[in-house]
C-alpha cells in the first residue's frame, strides 16, 4: 500500500508463518515508512547498547531480537502492530 499520487504515504505488511498445524499472522501499517524502518533500526540499536543482545556475529533481528517487546515498542512509536496466533 504505497500511493504518492494521492497524497498518501500509508504502507502495510502482512506476514503468515505456518509450521504443522500451527498458524500465526502478523500485520504492521502505518504512514511514512522511513520512520518506520528508522524506529526499528533504533529499536535494534538500544537493544544491543543495553546487552539484550548477548551474541556475537551477524544475525538477523528475528534471531537476536524477542518478537513480543519489539513489536510493542513499535506499537507505542505509533505503529498499528496486531498478531494472531492459532
Amino acid at each position: 500500500l504505497h500511493n504518492t499520487d494521492s497524497g498518501r504515504n500509508g504502507f502495510a505488511l502482512v506476514v503468515d508463518v505456518e509450521s504443522g498445524s500451527r498458524q500465526m499472522r502478523l500485520s504492521l501499517s502505518g504512514r511514512v515508512q522511513a520512520r518506520a524502518t528508522a524506529a526499528a533500526a533504533a529499536l535494534i540499536a538500544r537493544a544491543v547498547l543495553n546487552g539484550e543482545v548477548t551474541r556475537a556475529g551477524v544475525w538477523t533481528p528475528e534471531e537476536v531480537i524477542e518478537p513480543a517487546p519489539f513489536f510493542a515498542q513499535l506499537h507505542r512509536s505509533g505503529l498499528d502492530v496486531t498478531c494472531d496466533a492459532d
